[in-house]
């Protein structure tokens, strides 16, 4: 904890990709929005393991609430995880990202917003029922395939911004001594 040169640990990382989703993106976008927003929404996950990968301890879950990204479900002030991540480390470390992935996610963000406004009236019902516009099988498929899509760009970009992909980064000496022959 204490890191605001806009790096993050690699435990850190972990633990705002497991936050994930637009909330994150959000928080990337545009820090000082979005990290306001994800920390008035006190939002949590009693399992922070996205698809069954990360490490064990996001197990435990996460919390976002009083200015941090904490492993764990406490919202106890006094208590926190055993990784944190403070809302000034996340907008140090948003502002390190480069100008054209910060671009990809404003369009990911824009295009499906764009398209939740354009047909915020549509309706499930089946039936007449009055205003709401019912939509054909063929736009039901379309709608569908565009928030699955979304859902996996989100995605993408947040491994991307967050490295989950990349190499093992060494944390310590010791984990420099398991990554080397020896």
């Amino acid at each position: 904890m204490g890191r605001t040169s806009g790096t993050l640990s690699k435990d850190q990382r972990w633990l705002c990709y497991a936050v994930g989703g637009w909330q994150m993106l959000d928080c990337l976008i545009d820090p000082a929005t979005g990290i306001s927003r994800l920390m008035q929404s006190m939002a949590g996950s009693s399992n922070g393991q996205r698809d069954g990968e990360g490490p064990d301890w996001l197990r435990e879950g996460f919390r976002c609430a009083y200015g941090t990204i904490a492993s764990g479900m406490s919202y106890s002030r006094a208590r926190q995880g055993s990784v944190v991540v403070t809302t000034a480390e996340l907008a140090a470390f948003a502002a390190t990202l480069p100008a054209d992935l910060i671009a990809q996610m404003k369009h990911c963000r824009h295009r499906y917003q764009s398209v939740l406004v354009a047909r915020w009236d549509w309706c499930n019902c089946g039936r007449d029922c009055g205003r709401a516009t019912h939509y054909t099988p063929e736009q039901y498929q379309e709608e569908k395939e565009l928030f699955f899509h979304t859902l996996s760009e989100e995605k993408r970009l947040l491994r991307i911004a967050f490295a989950i992909d990349a190499m093992a980064e060494p944390d310590d000496l010791f984990d420099l001594l398991a990554l080397t022959d020896h």
